[in-house]
């Protein structure tokens, strides 16, 4: 976590943009908390927010929670784990103003294996099929006007919940900026994203996007 917080301020410091962080702790049981409190005590004038949740309550309901808490203008999910080098965050937060949404697209993930990278593919395709949307990828960490994340009618739990999003605002006219970043995979182990029941979610989101696309809202994105 603390590696992250680090690669997050010195892009950041690159852009030269005013910024806030929120950590958001979904119940864990481990000491990511101690470790954030840690880092804040180190880096006293960052803007840091801890925000602790006494139960699990999924990466989505936390995604909007946080949303609905910070004040800037703009506002993007950056993951724990670290996958994200500097220039990735870079090139993304260099794109704001742009659009209303930043879409990075990885050129290549390091260290992903061909079962997460055929699923990657798959889930694409259907996404584009279901929205008639052609994006090279959904499933990323978009950059939104956070108001728009707090508007949002998407109300889902599902592992593709990035992509509802995005689709939904899509249809409703959002204009979109494609940019190509890289990633690192560093999961040990089976991934999560390939058990049944994430499977099943994402089959979820397909078929949601797909309902929304014919259930009387017009897509109009206009791409730039």
């Amino acid at each position: 976590m603390n590696s992250t917080l680090r690669t997050i301020l010195e892009a950041c410091a690159e852009v030269g943009c005013s910024y806030e962080i929120l950590v958001v702790d979904d119940g864990s049981t481990d000491a990511t908390s101690q470790r954030v409190e840690e880092f804040k005590q180190e880096h006293p004038k960052e803007d840091i927010t801890l925000v602790r949740g006494k139960s699990c309550r999924g990466l989505a309901h936390r995604y909007r929670q946080a949303a609905q808490l910070a004040r800037g203008k703009y506002f993007r999910l950056v993951c724990g784990d670290n996958v994200e080098p500097r220039e990735t965050m870079v090139a993304i937060f260099s794109k704001r103003g742009l659009a209303d949404v930043v879409v990075p697209y990885p050129e290549d993930i390091e260290g992903l294996g061909l079962g997460r990278r055929t699923l990657r593919v798959f889930f694409n395709s259907c996404v584009n099929l279901a929205s008639g949307n052609k994006l090279k990828y959904y499933n990323g960490c978009h950059l939104h006007l956070r108001e728009n994340v707090i508007n949002s009618e998407v109300d889902t739990k599902g592992f593709g919940f990035q992509a509802e999003i995005l689709c939904h605002l899509l249809a409703k006219g959002a204009t979109f900026q494609e940019v190509p970043v890289k990633f690192r995979h560093n999961q040990d182990g089976p991934s999560g994203a390939l058990k049944i029941k994430n499977m099943a979610a994402m089959a979820a989101s397909v078929l949601r996007i797909l309902r929304g696309r014919f259930g009387g809202v017009r897509n109009g994105h206009r791409p730039r």
